[in-house]
């Protein structure tokens, strides 16, 4: 009996493996909304993300997730990439059928590839966050967004250039950089593709699942997010390359076209930022006007 049952076991498990075909990030998955205290030691979990894959793994006691591959559809097709997603699955229906807490349902924000950041960073914790304390100490309204959430986005919308790539960093450096501002399109001339070719540009770009999450399922006001980016390059003294012709979208007064580049134009205008409107350009830099 215990032979058959080992045997019918390995063979689920075996068929749990060969299921488990998604691609999904494995390593930097965020739990949303998971009291770190609830764990007192690591945990089988059955996970749901938002865009409906379901993850099993180890929940550790930091809230850190561990996990072996992923499957879409419904709980009741439930896929399992490993011998952890398999037990991680048994518990999440023990759990079900007999209110144990060992296995649990949770939801979990996409991640976006390329994410490097760790708010365990000292030098990300001492600048950022003074940072963005400072930023909400002028700013009337946050629309929802507290300190803790606009300090991690923040972090995962800086980008720069590395041979080539967009890497997402920790801080900017402080000596003086480019910053590049643009019209986001699905061809080459999106404002971030034009950095991405050139070394040591930054700009502010994230994921579309990362994005879509917080404007649409979070309904976050995505400008408050914008605004504290252009801050924290203007504190740094950045230079600003504008990739689109400003002309087009704001005439140093009037926003002429309802877009967020335009929102862009007119705040760095308001923060120094000026050119000669007779005089514009594609790939027109802009410094701060020193009064």
């Amino acid at each position: 009996m215990k032979k058959k049952f080992c045997f019918i076991f390995i063979f689920l498990i075996f068929i749990f493996c060969n299921l488990a075909q998604v691609n999904y990030e494995k390593s930097s998955i965020e739990i949303d909304k998971i009291e770190e205290s609830k764990y007192q030691s690591a945990c089988p979990v059955l996970v749901r993300t938002t865009d409906d894959i379901l993850l099993g793994g180890i929940l550790n006691s930091d809230c850190s997730f561990g996990c072996g591959g992923g499957g879409g559809g419904s709980f009741g097709s439930a896929v399992a990439g490993t011998v952890g997603m398999a037990i991680a699955g048994a518990a999440y229906y023990g759990a079900s059928s007999h209110g144990s807490t060992v296995g649990v349902s949770i939801d979990v924000t996409p991640t976006w590839s390329g994410s490097t950041s760790s708010t365990s960073n000292t030098s990300y914790e001492s600048e950022i966050q003074k940072f963005v304390k400072s930023f909400l100490e002028n700013e009337k309204n946050t629309y929802g967004w507290t300190e803790d959430e606009l300090k991690e986005t923040l972090n995962q919308a800086m980008n720069i250039t590395q041979n080539g790539e967009l890497v997402k960093v920790d801080k900017y450096p402080d000596e003086q950089f480019k910053v590049y501002l643009g019209i986001f399109t699905k061809g080459d001339d999106s404002y971030e593709k034009i950095a991405q070719k050139n070394e040591g540009a930054a700009c502010f770009y994230m994921e579309d699942a990362a994005w879509d999450y917080l404007a649409n399922k979070k309904q976050k006001d995505m400008w408050i997010l914008n605004k504290l980016f252009l801050e924290y390059v203007i504190s740094k003294n950045c230079i600003f390359v504008l990739t689109k012709d400003p002309k087009k979208y704001f005439n140093g007064k009037d926003i002429l076209e309802d877009r967020s580049y335009s929102d862009e134009l007119r705040y760095i205008w308001n923060r120094g930022y000026t050119w000669d409107t007779s005089h514009t350009k594609d790939m027109m830099e802009v410094g701060r006007n020193k009064k």
